[in-house]
């Protein structure tokens, strides 16, 4: 085949075209390297090692463009540009580059998510399925988890302050706080250690 032309695109992108098939978009710097130009002769199976590194240094650029607004997790990364339409190849090997300079960390991710979702008093069951959803696999959530300085109860009694402490004013209202913390994912031992402290002290104020 023989390049017929070879026009700037918008982005990093030449348009090639050839005498014997379709045109193609391929990275500017991936055409530079191979010194492609009009005239340039290239087989076939050259063209489709082209097309193949073009993939990958826009799949990389957008992966860093990704990056720059906010930390992802390999998942989270590789279901992004798969969205954008890169291959699964050229998805895969960005991921493991930007893995090997330290850009992607799941160990690393998955700290300062927990950390952040103890802050606002997320339950360990919460935190889990969290982690999960953004990508972190079950065995290193649960690892995270075991190394978090949680409080259960900690977390409870602040919730508790902060949203529920006015309607704590009879058993029935107690009942109802106790749901609603069981649906946050806190376990029933954590609540009801907790809610006894205020109950008694309903108790007490209601025989004065």
């Amino acid at each position: 085949m023989t390049v017929t032309d070879k026009k700037k695109e918008k982005g990093h992108l030449y348009r090639i075209k050839f005498d014997l098939c379709d045109d193609v978009l391929l990275d500017v710097s991936v055409c530079d390297d191979a010194f492609i130009k009009k005239g340039t002769q290239i087989s076939k199976e050259e063209l489709d090692l082209l097309i193949e590194a073009s993939d990958y240094e826009r799949a990389k650029s957008r992966a860093l463009w990704y990056l720059d607004r906010g930390m992802l997790t390999e998942k989270g990364l590789f279901d992004k540009l798969i969205k954008a339409k890169f291959s699964k190849t050229s998805s895969a090997k960005v991921i493991a580059r930007l893995k090997e300079l330290g850009l992607i960390d799941d160990v690393r991710y998955a700290e300062i998510y927990s950390q952040k979702l103890m802050d606002a008093n997320a339950s360990k069951r919460q935190i889990y399925f969290k982690l999960c959803e953004k990508g972190i696999r079950g065995d290193l959530a649960k690892e995270t988890l075991e190394n978090l300085p949680l409080s259960e109860e900690t977390q409870i009694k602040n919730i508790i302050e902060k949203k529920y402490k006015s309607k704590l004013c009879d058993k029935e209202n107690i009942r109802k706080v106790y749901s609603a913390l069981a649906r946050k994912g806190f376990s029933y031992s954590g609540i009801k250690s907790v809610l006894k402290d205020y109950e008694d002290e309903i108790n007490y104020y209601n025989e004065d």
